[in-house]
């Protein structure tokens, strides 16, 4: 994570996906959704988050990772959102360079407790 700056009494955090990583999230085949527990906020290109409960970190989206986050009110396995993308971004940008970044956005929502794989049948609605 970069980009830490004081905002109020709140901490702010930009999350960005990193390059081409070896991350590979998408081995495991149970979908992932948006954790519930998460205020949202568009503003212009980006997304901003706040958890209703916990340290109120505000995280700062941006680019691909804030595009993945919108699409996951709903559960989606992380081979579909690679997919979606690719079909998005086909004739703009090749077509590994799109997974490794879906992949990579999906890794830092992971890591950053945004987001979570689905478990069972009560996790299907999401947020």
């Amino acid at each position: 994570m970069s980009g830490e700056a004081r905002v109020g009494s709140s901490e702010e955090t930009e999350l960005r996906a990193p390059g081409a990583r070896g991350d590979d999230p998408g081995h495991d085949s149970r979908p992932v959704v948006a954790n519930r527990d998460v205020l949202e906020r568009r503003v212009g290109g980006e997304v901003l988050l706040l958890r209703r409960a916990g340290d109120h970190e505000l995280q700062r989206l941006a680019g691909v990772t804030a595009a993945t986050w919108l699409v996951l009110d709903r559960p989606a396995l992380v081979a579909d959102l690679v997919a979606e993308a690719v079909e998005v971004a086909a004739g703009v940008a090749d077509p590994a360079v799109v997974e490794s970044a879906v992949r990579g956005a999906v890794q830092v929502l992971l890591e950053a407790d945004l987001i979570h794989r689905v478990v069972d049948e009560d996790d299907e609605v999401g947020r």
